[in-house]
Parts: C-alpha cells; sequence; structure tokens
C-alpha cells in the first residue's frame, strides 16, 4: 500500500480522497491490484474526471451571478452618464482600456464558462473555466475603474465585490481540481478558420442589427464591424489554449 499511496501523491490524489481509495484497497492483494502507477493513474482519471466536471458547473453558476452583477453594474454606468471624452479621464489609457475591457471581457466570461461545459477533457474543461473566471472578474474591475476614472456616481458598483470574491473562490475550487493530473484524451469539437468566420459574422450581423435598430445604421455597421474583429482575434490568440481551433 506505501507504493500506491505514493503513487496517488505523484498524481495529485491527496488527503480524503486518498484515503478513501487506500482503506477500499486494503482488503485485496496487491498482486491482483496490479501495478501500483497503471492504478494511481486509472483513480486519476476518473476522479479527474468528475472533479473537472463539477468545477465546470460551479464556475458556470459562479459566471451567472458575476454577470448579473456585471449587468446591474453595466446599466448604472449608463444611467450615470456617458462621458464625453473616452481619453478624458484621470488617466487617458487606463479609461480607455476601461472602456474597452466593458465591452470584451464579459463575452470572453460567457465563451469561457459555456465552453467549459461542453469540453470533453479535465484539463480543457478546467482551462476553459479559468479563462471564463478571470474574464468575468476583469469585466467587474473594467467597471470600478472606469467609474472612477470619470468620477461617475454608480449606485450598483458596491455589487463588484462580491462578484470578484465568487469568481476567487471558483478559481480556488477549479485550481484543486487541477491538482489531480487525469490523461484522458478525447477528440473536442474544433473550427476552422472559414468556420470560425461564418460563426462570427452570424454573431456581427446580430450585434449590428440591434445597434441599426437605435435609429443609426452607421452605428450598426461600426459595432458589426467591432465585433467580427473582436471575435476572430479572440480565435487566434485564444482558439488553441482553449481547443477550439485546429
Amino acid at each position: 500500500m506505501s507504493d500506491l499511496r505514493a503513487e496517488l501523491r505523484a498524481v495529485g490524489i491527496r488527503g480524503r480522497a486518498a484515503r478513501r481509495i487506500l482503506v477500499e484497497t486494503s482488503d485485496h492483494d496487491p498482486a491482483a491490484l496490479g501495478d501500483p502507477r497503471a492504478l494511481a493513474q486509472e483513480f486519476a482519471d476518473a476522479l479527474g474526471a468528475a472533479e473537472a466536471r463539477r468545477a465546470a458547473i460551479v464556475s458556470f453558476v459562479t459566471l451567472a451571478a458575476v454577470g448579473a452583477a456585471f449587468g446591474a453594474l453595466f446599466v448604472s454606468l449608463t444611467r450615470a452618464g456617458q462621458p464625453q471624452d473616452i481619453f478624458g479621464g484621470g488617466d487617458p489609457p487606463l479609461g480607455f482600456l476601461a472602456a474597452v475591457g466593458l465591452i470584451v471581457f464579459p463575452q470572453v466570461s460567457f465563451v469561457g464558462g459555456v465552453l467549459a461545459l461542453v469540453a470533453r477533457t479535465p484539463r480543457l474543461k478546467l482551462r476553459r473555466a479559468a479563462l471564463g473566471l478571470s474574464a468575468g472578474a476583469l469585466a467587474l474591475l473594467s467597471a470600478i475603474v472606469f467609474a472612477v476614472q470619470f468620477s461617475l456616481h454608480v449606485r450598483w458598483l458596491w455589487l463588484a465585490a462580491p462578484g470578484l470574491a465568487l469568481a476567487v473562490a471558483a478559481g480556488i475550487y477549479a485550481a484543486r481540481a487541477a491538482r489531480i493530473r487525469a490523461r484522458t484524451t478525447v477528440p473536442e469539437l474544433t473550427l476552422t478558420w472559414s468556420q470560425a468566420l461564418g460563426v462570427t459574422a452570424l454573431a456581427a450581423a446580430a450585434v449590428g442589427v440591434a445597434g441599426a435598430v437605435g435609429g443609426d445604421p452607421g452605428e450598426g455597421v461600426r459595432n458589426a464591424c467591432a465585433e467580427l474583429v473582436a471575435a476572430m482575434s479572440g480565435f487566434a490568440t485564444l482558439g488553441r489554449a482553449i481547443g477550439i481551433r485546429r
């Protein structure tokens, strides 16, 4: 059993889970159990998949709460008044980056959270969950920075604190799950460049129509182009890392 204990530690299984496995296998003949390293890896594959699945669900639920907090913040920001000059804050570059973050990070967060649920391997589940949680936290931070830079009175700004706390807690949970070194390999759903362009074009068209409905077709076109560029840039930079680009 000492060999199995060491191999369990080597694949990241410690504490209560390791003790439970050792108790369950203590009544068996070590020779019948086979190679301790192979056995430990089997446990890691099964336990790692279960932990990653739970972490993806926890992350998605957390991101729903973070999204609700961000939605309230965003509405409060719009009601507090828009700055006349996006570069006119206390620190112009920081204010501009915060404005971009208000648009980009919520979308990245949503994509990461949804893709984590449909990932087939534990490694990608956790990587996508981490991306979603990080982007969600950055979206809240962008709202705080934007409000401070342009001296806006935002009624629901305090919601950023519990939202950030939830994102950090879910991130810690996912990090604990990532300690288990599962080696499960299953083909993931990936997109070619042309397929990604088709999907993002549809999303950009929807954004453009929404912008044009307000009565300014020019704004709709600008929003659609910005959405297309941002989405394809994300596909180029993050596609391989989160397993969606061939």
